[in-house]
């Protein structure tokens, strides 16, 4: 009985901190590489916002310093699709990348749905 109630506890832990963990979509700008001041972040909001109210599509718009993935192209794509963006039924949005990873600045583009 008691190892049970272990269970239901971790369970239930485990479901807290799922919900917690869940990935802000709403946000827009994730400057993860630190390059872009709080005003830059918010212009861009602001212009992504704009850009998804007039072509009901998503913008997205990232720097990173490091990820473990083999090309920028391989990050962009994978930031987009496992994070829950995208409009409407084909997930109709852009992904623009900036990355630090490799040393240079290597930007990539990536397009879903109707933005294609």
């Amino acid at each position: 009985m008691k190892k049970i109630k272990y269970i239901i506890i971790l369970f239930l832990l485990f479901i807290g901190i799922n919900s917690v963990l869940a990935f802000d979509t709403t946000k827009k700008v994730y400057d993860y590489a630190n390059v872009l001041s709080e005003n830059e972040e918010k212009i861009l909001k602001e212009k992504a916002l704009e850009f998804i109210d007039k072509y009901n599509m998503d913008m997205v718009l990232v720097t990173v310093k490091h990820h473990e993935k083999s090309t920028t192209q391989a990050y962009a794509q994978d930031f987009y699709d496992y994070n829950g963006f995208g409009i409407g039924d084909d997930s109709s949005g852009i992904l623009f990348v900036i990355d630090f990873t490799f040393g240079y600045r290597d930007i990539y583009m990536t397009t879903t749905g109707s933005a294609i």
